[in-house]
This record gives structure tokens, sequence and C-alpha cells, in this order.
């Protein structure tokens, strides 16, 4: 599913309004470690540095959306940091699901169903990439 230049004006907006929300981030991995609880482990660092990061990660690759040629590889090296932090391919749904319901309790009646469209194209498409990236990875290390 190709993102539109309007969802990616929406992705890029509501990214903008949750920065500005100093909860929203720890709603997120509140939400995270609800849905998955063994994602816990997953965060030995303070979670400000994650959430510095993930915030960095999503610019960029929003970004990356106008280079798709640029994108793969970014997203494949993200594959490959969290595959040696210890996530699973498993890990993506919850991970979008409390991204979503983040998204959606912090932007209140800003948010619409165009958003959630944009938002669910994007990390589909994250998603996609990172698993396929993820899988040759672990196909590779067995041999």
């Amino acid at each position: 599913m190709a993102i539109t230049r309007a969802q990616q004006q929406l992705l890029q907006q509501s990214l903008e309004q949750l920065i500005v929300i100093p909860a929203a981030l720890d709603d997120f991995y509140a939400a995270l470690i609800e849905f998955a609880p063994h994602t816990a482990t997953l965060f030995s660092t303070e979670r400000t540095q994650h959430s510095q990061r993930l915030l960095i990660a999503f610019q960029a690759i929003i970004k990356g959306l106008e280079q798709p040629e640029k994108l793969v590889p970014l997203l494949q090296r993200l594959a490959q940091r969290h595959l040696d932090y210890g996530v699973t391919t498993a890990d993506f749904t919850p991970f979008g699901n409390a991204w979503l319901y983040v998204l959606k309790a912090q932007l209140g009646d800003t948010w619409s169903p165009a958003h959630r469209d944009a938002w669910v194209a994007l990390l589909r498409l994250i998603a996609t990439v990172m698993k396929q990236q993820m899988q040759k990875q672990l196909t590779t290390d067995v041999q």
C-alpha cells in the first residue's frame, strides 16, 4: 500500500502534535507493556532515551517516504538493531496497537479516521520491511 502525500502530511502533523505532549511516550510504553508484558525487559536504559530514539526514528521514516531508496536500508538497519535488542517479529503487532492507542488518546479531537489510515499504512510498511530483514538475518545466522 503506497502512502500518499496527504497521508505523509497527516503523519508529520500528528507526530509533531504528539511530541509536545509530555506524558504521551510514557503512555505509549505503558500500553506496550500492557499489551505485551515481555517487552518490559527490552528497555534496559532510561525510557527518556528510548522515547527520543523512537521519535527520531519516526521522523526519519516519515521523511524517508519521499526517498524510498534510502528508506528501505534505514528500516533494514533498524531491524538488525532491534533483533540485537531481542525484539521478535511477533512484537510488531503490540507495538503498532500501542502506538495507535496513544495517538488516538493523546490527540483527542484532532485524531481522525484519515490519521488512523495513514499510521496503519506506515506501521504496515515498517513492519513488512523490518520483519523481512529480521527473517533474513535469522536465516543467515542459522546457516
